[in-house]
């Protein structure tokens, strides 16, 4: 006699964090994540990079540095959005900004052991158990 086989699929993740009183939750299928955050690592770097060519420099040896530095940071600051989006919602991210009253840098210092703890750990779990299975085929 044969066992019985339960079919199931693991594709997604729920993010729940709360704020406020009250539970956000956003529903995110977990290959979409993946290739969303390869787009959002690639952001990421591209801002990352233009703003380390600014630090250090002296304003007066770079043209328009200001004007640049400017528009690094907030390259920067739409790169991190991004990853907030992909991971709570668009709708959802508005509220934590609301929450934390539009300061993005104590938003991420609150809310990145979430991100890298519970976020990070179950796609890498998930990326693990698909690669297996690839080799399985």
């Amino acid at each position: 006699m044969f066992g019985t086989f339960k079919a199931k699929r693991n594709k997604t993740l729920k993010s729940k964090i709360k704020v406020n009183g009250e539970v956000l939750e956003h529903y995110m299928d977990l290959e979409d994540i993946m290739s969303k955050y390869s787009q959002y690592n690639a952001e990421f770097v591209k801002a990352d990079t233009r703003l380390n060519e600014l630090k250090g420099k002296d304003p007066s040896s770079v043209k328009d540095y200001y004007k640049r530095l400017d528009e690094a940071q907030k390259e920067y600051g739409r790169s991190i959005l991004y990853l907030y989006h992909i991971v709570f919602g668009e709708d959802n991210t508005d509220k934590l900004l609301t929450f934390y009253k539009n300061s993005a840098k104590e938003m991420l210092l609150m809310t990145v052991p979430y991100l890298t703890g519970t976020i990070a750990r179950k796609t890498s779990k998930f990326l693990k158990r698909s690669r297996k299975l690839a080799r399985k085929k």
